[in-house]
């Protein structure tokens, strides 16, 4: 899990580094949320495979792995963005904090499902033996 945080915590200053500079070039929040967002649920998934999960990457290929990462992250930034929202309009926080705070929250969320989903550790699936396999048991 450390690693994984040391990853969330790159990520997460990643995505409010290029939220506050899309901000900082006039986007609107929302905008600049989403583009950061987008990024690093890429950039995250790449370290992920390298640092964090490089043990367990014979479970599922590459590309399942990609689209489950990204399907995932993408349903909890739908889940995020009206809670991003909320306390942007109503509780007047700024944005950038406020993106901070739903990314802390939802960390937890992101680990489990990406340690117990994504690369969940598979054990190596026994064949049948075969006749000949059998028939050298035997000898």
């Amino acid at each position: 899990m450390t690693a994984f945080a040391a990853v969330g915590a790159l990520g997460a200053v990643l995505n409010l580094l290029i939220m506050a500079g899309l901000i900082g070039m006039d986007a609107h929040y929302l905008v600049a949320s989403i583009v950061a967002t987008e990024l690093t649920i890429l950039s995250n998934f790449l370290l992920h495979e390298r640092l964090v999960f490089h043990d367990r990457l014979g479970g599922r290929p590459f590309m399942h792995r990609l689209l489950a990462s990204f399907g995932f992250n993408n349903i909890e930034t739908l889940v995020r963005i009206p809670v991003l929202i909320l306390l942007v309009s109503q509780l007047q926080i700024h944005s950038v904090v406020a993106q901070a705070a739903t990314l802390a929250v939802a960390f937890v969320l992101r680990f489990t499902f990406t340690s117990s989903v994504i690369y969940r550790h598979r054990p190596e699936i026994s064949r049948p033996w075969t006749a000949a396999q059998t028939e050298e048991r035997t000898t």
